[in-house]
């Protein structure tokens, strides 16, 4: 078995046993795809694995916050409502990359009960980064950004 097909049989092991034994919510894993690398000219999203801890307030999911190893900073999601599941939940996020480069994001997730979820989001700091970008003529990051993930 190569290494996507062990992950996803992880993932899915993982996530059945959470639905059948019923364990509490507690952390998140979550995959962003929207940081561009450049090979040859051309700009390749590349996905950005995320783990992170829940924030709860009560018994109601508020977002997560945590370290991201890939891109050496803190990582901050906060919804703006609390997280309702089968449901569209919009929030903000943000955080740094290299410790110092502050991020900011708007999106909006769809959050299943078995605490699985996917989203849009527009990576806000790309809009500043794009002008100077368009003023050096180099190539534009892109305006929207994907997601994924589930809540163990």
């Amino acid at each position: 078995m190569n290494v996507m097909k062990k992950l996803l049989f992880f993932i899915f092991i993982l996530l059945i046993s959470i639905i059948a034994f019923g364990i509490e919510w507690k952390y998140v894993t979550d995959v962003d795809i929207d940081m561009p690398v450049v090979i040859k000219n051309i700009a390749i999203p590349l996905p950005v694995p995320i783990h992170s801890k829940l924030i709860m307030n009560a018994h109601e999911i508020k977002g997560f916050k945590g370290f991201n190893v890939f891109q050496l900073g803190y990582y901050f999601k906060e919804y703006l409502l609390p997280v309702k599941p089968n449901t569209f939940d919009m929030y903000l996020n943000f955080g740094t990359v290299l410790f110092m480069v502050p991020y900011l994001d708007w999106g909006i997730d769809y959050i299943s009960s078995s605490g699985v979820y996917v989203g849009l989001y527009i990576p806000l700091a790309f809009i500043p980064l794009n002008c100077i970008y368009s003023s050096l003529q180099m190539k534009p990051s892109p305006l929207l950004g994907f997601n994924f993930g589930f809540f163990h």
